[in-house]
């Protein structure tokens, strides 16, 4: 079954290196591919003149040139379909790339694989970027991540796109992205013959009650998993299903002490009224009667229900013992 997930990350120079992550992402540097695993498709575009034949030097100038509070980098982290092939799922991430980031912002992606909890292959994507925007003037790694110039751009850095004015619009534009996102997966399964949607709304927006939402390992986390080694995230998880079990079994323990509790008072209740019925006169008596008359044919559709159930059960052990004596 086709599965979402959307992640959004854009750490500033205090909270993380855009060269160590595209690193990780290319499985270069100290992330071997013995030790996290083989890329299985890659791409890039938009680089300056000056980093098209090593993106990591455009990622190691954002680093280092990059004001403080600004992001070095954006990226997106994708599930994709287990039902697409991976030629499929490599012209859906080329397309949600080129739609989202045009050809304007400088971008790389790798497409992953680990094993997930269910035993599958979990294919998922990283879309690295950045927000500075090429607007045709060449400038050199130190000008190019400096602040915008709106009355001289050839002098300043390159624009950073905008995601709103305010935290509201922000999360505005990013719902927008996550709903284009699903989209461009489920025209993609549409087109590959496949019945499975994926749906970007929370399972409490789609009107779900009955089901809790997944708990997403991410690939980090499951590559330390799959190599044998104990994550905090994936203990972190462990201790939360653990708990979500626990209080499972707490509300299904006190709804059956209530339901039993609620027989035990019917059946009083009925015994009472009966009692009543006996004893009343007059127009009492006539009130109470409908209400004996009303507990009576609830016990006969009751024990009818129950007979039922005993003789499909009959049956069903009968059908069972049959099968079992056939081979």
């Amino acid at each position: 079954m086709a599965s979402y997930h959307f992640n959004i990350t854009a750490p500033t120079k205090s909270e993380g290196s855009a060269l160590e992550h595209a690193q990780y992402i290319q499985r270069e540097g100290r992330f071997t591919p013995e030790k996290y695993g083989e890329v299985v498709a890659r791409g890039i575009a938009n680089f300056p003149e000056w980093a098209r034949e090593d993106p990591n030097a455009f990622w190691q100038a954002s680093d280092q040139y990059e004001r403080a509070n600004g992001s070095v980098y954006r990226e997106y982290e994708l599930a994709l379909p287990r039902e697409l092939s991976r030629e499929e799922q490599i012209v859906l991430v080329q397309r949600f790339a080129e739609q989202e980031l045009g050809s304007t912002r400088a971008y790389q992606w790798a497409i992953h694989t680990l094993v997930a909890s269910d035993g599958k292959e979990q294919p998922h994507v990283h879309l690295m970027f950045s927000d500075r925007q090429l607007d045709g003037i060449e400038r050199g790694a130190e000008q190019f991540f400096k602040r915008y110039n709106a009355k001289h751009p050839e002098k300043g850095g390159c624009r950073k796109a905008s995601y709103g004015a305010s935290p509201a619009e922000a999360a505005e534009t990013y719902k927008a992205i996550r709903e284009r996102w699903g989209q461009v997966q489920n025209q993609a399964l549409e087109r590959a013959g496949v019945e499975a949607r994926v749906d970007h709304r929370s399972l409490a927006d789609q009107g779900i009650r009955d089901r809790e939402p997944q708990v997403h390992r991410g690939p980090a986390v499951s590559g330390i998993e799959a190599r044998g080694e104990i994550s905090e995230v994936g203990q972190r998880q462990r201790g939360q299903r653990q708990a979500r079990s626990q209080a499972r079994q707490i509300v299904v323990a006190e709804t059956r002490t209530v339901t039993r509790q609620e027989v035990a008072a019917e059946r009083v209740a009925v015994r009472e009224r009966r009692e009543l019925a006996a004893e009343a006169t007059g127009t009492e008596r006539a009130v109470v009667l409908k209400h004996v008359e009303a507990d009576r044919r609830e016990q006969l559709e009751r024990a009818g229900a129950m007979a039922e159930r005993r003789v499909e059960r009959r049956a069903g052990s009968r059908s069972a013992g049959n099968s079992r004596r056939s081979y």
